[in-house]
């Protein structure tokens, strides 16, 4: 991860190559739509943005939960990531 970033609830989170120069991934990594897809397989739902960084290149994902999201909720949203990030970025 590049940087977290929001307000309140709503979330943003950027995905780097190399977190030391910030250099994007290649937009045809499709990281970010890789992270959706893994994400909604686990039951969440989050909004992938690519070219954040110069229109092409940058990928992002937004989480944008309802404010009356309970403390399972939260956690559920915490595992799906963790689950997601896990198989798009296998250790």
């Amino acid at each position: 991860m590049g940087d977290i970033r929001g307000l309140g609830l709503l979330l943003g989170i950027e995905f780097v190559k190399d977190k030391a120069t910030r250099e994007p991934f290649a937009k045809a990594e499709n990281i970010a739509e890789r992270i959706w897809q893994a994400a909604v397989a686990e039951g969440v739902l989050t909004y992938p943005t690519q070219g954040c960084v110069d229109g092409q290149r940058g990928d992002h994902i937004l989480l944008a939960p309802p404010f009356t999201i309970s403390q399972e909720e939260s956690a559920l949203i915490a595992r799906a990531l963790q689950t997601a990030l896990e198989k798009v970025f296998p250790s």
